[in-house]
């Protein structure tokens, strides 16, 4: 799930200047919130963000009018994983200004990670609403889309995430895999390679285009991809080229296939049991040193 990105935790506004119908009670709560946001912007600048909470929440029981402070301890809230009471101080929020896009959108972030993927995509779709610019609200409401089985409108909403950032690969690829889930190999190829170009590091991205090079029936290309998966990924590498290797082995190619599962073995030992039976290795070593008649 997609993180609270630009969500800024900023001073709320208060009274600055005492007026003549102001009480110098209502001045000293003034400084008090000063000092409070000013602890808690520091804390937050250190990485304290429970220390900053504390600050917020002791703000927040002298000024209970201002969405800021709320979004604030929204924020804190979030930033800890602590996505329930996030979505409690987003929901004051909104209450107390219900046309903050940034409110809704932080709102849809926590109720995701909590698994409420209806109560998200409605809060994504209001966020949508109150600025149909931002593109982690459309990212967001295709991954809880998906979560819903609805791959038209995820594919929809990533598409618009597309159109609105040319450049994000996150988008580009989620369009590429559900492209490939409904066996639409050439469009997926190509929202892949231009995830590729944008994300060249990313080995998600080569085996994605490897599996749909593979459906096309392109076992070369599908094999390069895997490749430069695997050269990303050390850690996964064996897997991969276990992948590799049955590949070579449907295409006849036994020798190469053989090298290939070696040297999955080789990177993971662990794999030659539960990917293959030894009789079946031996049986292929056999047959690769047989001479064909």
């Amino acid at each position: 799930m997609f993180i609270l990105g630009s969500f800024i935790v900023t001073a709320p506004q208060i009274a600055q200047a005492h007026s003549s119908g102001q009480s110098l009670d209502s001045n000293a709560t003034n400084r008090e919130l000063n000092n409070l946001f000013n602890q808690g912007r520091q804390l937050i600048d250190e990485g304290n963000f429970s220390e900053a909470l504390l600050r917020y929440q002791h703000a927040m029981s002298l000024d209970r009018e201002n969405p800021q402070i709320f979004s604030a301890i929204g924020y804190l809230n979030a930033v800890q994983s602590n996505f329930q009471e996030a979505v409690n101080a987003f929901q004051q929020a909104i209450a107390l200004n219900a046309n903050n896009a940034n409110f809704h959108y932080a709102l849809a972030y926590n109720l995701a990670n909590l698994n409420d993927n209806a109560g998200a995509a409605t809060a994504y779709r209001r966020t949508i609403e109150l600025d149909a610019n931002n593109v982690n609200a459309h990212l967001g409401l295709g991954v809880v889309a998906l979560r819903q089985q609805d791959a038209t409108g995820a594919l929809t909403a990533f598409q618009r995430a597309a159109t609105l950032a040319p450049n994000n690969a996150v988008a580009h690829r989620s369009i590429g895999i559900l492209l490939i889930q409904q066996g639409q190999f050439a469009e997926a190829i190509a929202a892949l390679q231009k995830a590729a170009e944008l994300d060249p590091q990313e080995s998600a991205i080569q085996l994605s285009l490897g599996i749909a090079w593979l459906n096309q029936g392109n076992a070369s290309a599908a094999i390069d991809a895997f490749e430069r998966a695997a050269s990303l990924e050390p850690e996964a590498s064996g897997m991969i080229h276990v992948q590799i290797g049955r590949i070579l082995q449907l295409e006849g190619n036994l020798e190469e296939a053989l090298r290939t599962y070696r040297e999955a073995v080789r990177l993971q030992p662990n794999l030659i049991e539960p990917i293959w039976d030894h009789g079946r290795w031996v049986r292929m070593r056999q047959k690769c040193r047989t001479p064909a008649v």
